[in-house]
C-alpha cells in the first residue's frame, strides 16, 4: 500500500519544468499502481 506523501516527488519535478510525454507516462503510470495498491490491500484486508 502506498504510503501518504508518496508521489509527491513527481509533482516536484513537474513543478521544476521537467514535462513532456516522459512526464505524463510517469504520473499515470503512479496513480495506476497506487490504486491497483489500494484495491488489493482493501480485497485482502492487510496493510503493508
Amino acid at each position: 500500500m502506498a504510503r501518504k506523501g508518496e508521489g509527491v516527488e513527481i509533482f516536484s519535478g513537474w513543478q521544476g519544468g521537467i514535462g513532456g510525454e516522459d512526464f505524463l507516462r510517469q504520473l499515470v503510470e503512479r496513480a495506476v499502481q497506487q490504486l491497483v495498491e489500494a484495491e488489493i490491500t482493501s480485497f485482502l484486508g492487510a496493510e503493508t
